[in-house]
């Protein structure tokens, strides 16, 4: 019977959790994408705003729990929530007397798309156990610990001497989550917890999809990126993660360069406050990604501030969205929780000048190189490509790009100030920190491809247009 309980909990979980966060987002995404509530349903952007209330209401749901410090009444606070977004959802639907239709081949695609991708991820998701060390000994070892006490607070036992191994000071978005399923089934074990991935990485493979076209572009893209990172997007680590929403933004600044659509530059940035509660490296991505989303918007101004879509409620509702960061840090301030890097201390940069000046840089250089090497090798060959076609440059790509060199730098200088032996911790490290990296460079490749892609679409019309004026002229 107990089986057949716990089959059942899955399947509703599976059902409920995406329209569980979808309600508990749209609180956020509504305001940010229409400056209310209740748009009118010709200015809906179904698929954009699902996907930015999923992600949106995962902050929201990790920061209702950061608050009350408890995982029963986080839970019951924010289905309360819940209920009243997905109301507020539903009433243009339902004032139109439900006349939103699925009529176009192409939302029909990304829709089936989106169902086979999400069964896809929950595969590999539910049938490997926890095994790798940092996905049991840190991440989901916090999510267990914070499922024992039913709380985030210091009776998850954040400041006892015996956890010190695991990084307590980590961000604790996903081990959140994780524990509240685990307490949702009433048990903890090593495959259920990873629900939490399921549901923090389905969002981006949605966004993913609204790149869909048919072009060798979109085919590269759906095909290179996603691969890439397994088995990073099952096996617990977040650094897949980490990299997956990094490029995700990236590849909405592209399309923003491209087509000037507010919402694009919207969820850009919220993919940025997501990454930063998931994993310390997480702030280098939002630096690094804000720099060049700060530029992208000064040279924009004039154009944004006649969107109609553009509204000042952005800023309170990005600074909002940016509470469960900051709460996070109070607590880890509080509870003298500090990491282990000594980053901006006397010994960091005494390590640095000393790392430097003995040459050990070029090991740094190389060992990161390595992991860069095959994608700069495709990267070449389509420069090469646009060389020979005379394909011209856009900006499309230039973000990514940007976006990859400040993170790498970042990284490299995390390098020089470890603390830790610096061959032990490149060989354990950093095939995981180049993800970010390289997720850049195939966001660049891809828009590259674009460019190839719309210069021989605009020769081949211009080749068709001129055989049809012979002809007629003949």
């Amino acid at each position: 019977m107990s089986i057949v309980l716990n089959f059942l909990k899955l399947g509703l979980i599976l059902l409920l959790g995406p329209i569980y966060f979808v309600g508990l987002g749209w609180l956020l995404a509504a305001p940010l994408l229409y400056g209310n509530w209740l748009p009118k349903l010709k200015d809906r952007l179904f698929l954009n705003e699902v996907t930015l209330s999923m992600v949106g209401g995962i902050l929201i749901n990790f920061g209702i729990v950061l608050c009350v410090q408890s995982l029963k009444i986080g839970l019951y606070l924010s289905g309360f929530l819940s209920i009243a977004g997905l109301t507020l959802f539903l009433i243009p639907l339902f004032k139109n007397h439900l006349r939103f239709r699925i009529s176009d081949k192409h939302t029909i695609f990304q829709l089936l798309g989106i169902v086979i991708i999400y069964f896809l991820l929950l595969s590999p998701i539910i049938t490997e156990p926890l095994s790798a060390w940092d996905a049991r000994s840190i991440w989901f070892f916090h999510a267990k610990m914070i499922f024992l006490a039913r709380s985030i607070g210091l009776s998850a036992g954040w400041q006892n001497t015996t956890v010190l191994f695991s990084h307590a000071d980590y961000p604790i978005m996903v081990p959140t989550l994780a524990a509240q399923i685990a307490y949702l089934f009433g048990f903890w074990n090593e495959y259920l917890p990873k629900l939490s991935l399921l549901f923090v990485f389905f969002p981006a493979f949605i966004w993913l999809s609204t790149f869909l076209k048919r072009s060798f572009s979109f085919v590269f893209l759906i095909l290179v990126l996603p691969f890439y990172f397994f088995p990073w997007i099952w096996n617990g680590y977040m650094d897949g993660l980490l990299a997956f929403y990094f490029a995700i933004s990236m590849l909405l600044i592209g399309r923003f360069l491209l087509n000037r659509q507010f919402y694009d530059l919207a969820c850009s940035i919220v993919c940025l406050i997501f990454i930063i509660n998931i994993k310390n490296e997480g702030t280098l991505a939002f630096l690094a990604g804000m720099t060049i989303l700060l530029f992208v918007a000064f040279f924009n101004r004039n154009r944004m501030n006649t969107n109609k879509r553009f509204s000042w409620k952005f800023i309170p509702i990005t600074l909002f969205s940016i509470l469960p960061y900051i709460i996070w840090q109070i607590y880890k301030n509080q509870w003298a929780l500090s990491n282990d890097l000594q980053i901006g201390s006397q010994t960091s940069i005494s390590r640095l000048l000393t790392r430097l000046a003995d040459g050990s840089f070029q090991l740094i250089l190389t060992s990161i190189f390595g992991q860069l090497k095959p994608l700069l090798m495709m990267l070449g060959l389509i420069f090469i490509v646009m060389i020979i076609w005379k394909v011209p440059y856009n900006s499309t790509s230039i973000p990514a790009f940007i976006a990859a060199l400040i993170y790498c730098a970042g990284i490299f200088i995390i390098y020089l100030i470890t603390p830790a032996d610096l061959n032990w911790h490149l060989i354990t490290s950093v095939n995981r920190t180049m993800l970010s990296v390289n997720s850049c460079l195939i966001v660049g490749s891809y828009w590259l491809l674009y460019s190839i892609e719309k210069r021989f679409s605009n020769t081949m019309e211009i080749a068709v247009s001129c055989i049809s004026l012979s002809k007629k002229r003949s």
